[in-house]
């Protein structure tokens, strides 16, 4: 019934009525792209941190192993 009602309109107003949906859209696509490509900045932020800390704790374990294999060795 409503796309009956939507047919009986004149064209200048279904031209307005589907440029009103599609800029909505538009729209509402534009804030979702700059919320996703915030949310990868800050996961890559995380990321590089995680990746630092991965690194340092390595080093750590590396020490202790070697300092390990030295007392066993003593």
């Amino acid at each position: 019934m409503n796309w009956f009602m939507f047919a009986q309109l004149s064209q200048e107003t279904q031209l307005g009525i589907t440029t009103a949906a599609i800029t909505t859209m538009a729209g509402a696509i534009s804030f979702l792209f700059a919320y996703v490509m915030k949310f990868v900045s800050d996961t890559k932020a995380d990321l590089k941190e995680c990746k630092d800390d991965r690194e340092a704790l390595h080093e750590k374990m590396h020490a202790l192993i070697l300092e390990f294999g030295k007392q066993r060795k003593e």
